[in-house]
């Protein structure tokens, strides 16, 4: 089974360098694209993030626009409709301090799950680390 995130490296690059948010609303934006799991709990997207969030699907239309321009074909409702906000006012306020515990209680995703797509966003946040250092743009967004 494939357990690639749904954007590539340098689409999420894309959508790091648009965002001008701060490290912690960046994590949770990004959550989106690796979180595989649907929950019965409505978003309670904090203020800060809601913004960002409405943008999203149409960052996405313009990803599958650039995508099929450069010969990739991509179904735009379907790529649409993979980014889940599930985990990105969980993941906001654990980039905040709060504990895993008390993360994990306010959802009901399964621990398992959680862990599985933090995983998946550290590799995601690992990819962009790499291009940015590619492009020469490492010290001016990450300071390494």
């Amino acid at each position: 089974m494939n357990r690639q995130p749904k954007i590539s490296p340098l689409q999420s690059w894309e959508i790091f360098l648009q965002s001008r948010s701060t490290s912690s609303q960046t994590v949770a934006l990004l959550s989106c694209f690796v979180c595989d799991e649907k929950s019965s709990e409505t978003i309670k997207c904090v203020e800060e993030l809601s913004g960002p969030l409405r943008s999203m699907p149409d960052l996405a239309r313009r990803i599958v626009k650039i995508s099929t321009e450069c010969k990739l074909e991509l179904d735009e409702e379907a790529y649409v409709e993979k980014f889940r906000p599930y985990l990105m006012d969980l993941l906001l306020i654990w980039c905040k301090g709060a504990s895993f515990l008390s993360v994990c209680e306010m959802t009901d995703i399964f621990e398992g799950s959680v862990i599985r797509c933090l995983r998946r966003l550290e590799e995601l946040l690992y990819q962009i680390c790499q291009i940015a250092k590619g492009v020469g743009e490492h010290h001016r967004y990450f300071g390494i």
